[in-house]
């Protein structure tokens, strides 16, 4: 009997103790969709549009209509939008099965939070190679 035990936790400790787990199912449409959703309420300029958006609209149209707004008001302002949209980015990457989507989720992330830590004119229709990357995951999906 003691033989027997000793091939058991063999097989057991060097990973023969049955077949390997599958392989997470692909969530791309899913992740795709929610990161869609998410970045609805900070293109949107209605009532369902994130507080930081509407902040961040009402400085800008503030701007171009010529009135003054104090630099670190205006920082804060944009700190607090591209912050904001940095956060579901993250939140997907680590939920995503897919590595390519993984990454470009993270990359869009880091990229969102570098545009919190400087002045940096309108991203409106920005040719980011990072979201070009994610647009096109996610269009496939």
């Amino acid at each position: 009997m003691r033989p027997r035990l000793s091939i058991a936790a063999v097989l057991l400790l060097s990973g023969c103790s049955g077949p390997a787990p599958a392989a997470p199912a692909d969530n791309t449409a899913d992740i795709c969709a929610q990161w869609v959703a998410s970045a609805a309420p900070f293109r949107s300029r209605g009532e369902d549009a994130a507080p930081e958006a509407k902040a961040y609209q009402k400085a800008m149209s503030d701007a171009y209509a010529g009135k003054e707004i104090p630099q670190e008001r205006a920082l804060k302002i944009q700190r607090a939008y591209w912050g904001a949209q940095e956060k579901a980015p993250r939140a997907l990457a680590t939920r995503a099965t897919s590595p390519r989507l993984r990454a470009a989720l993270g990359a869009y992330a880091d990229e969102l939070a570098g545009r919190g830590t400087d002045v940096v004119p309108e991203f409106a229709g920005s040719a980011s190679p990072v979201l070009q990357e994610l647009t096109a995951i996610c269009g496939a999906a």
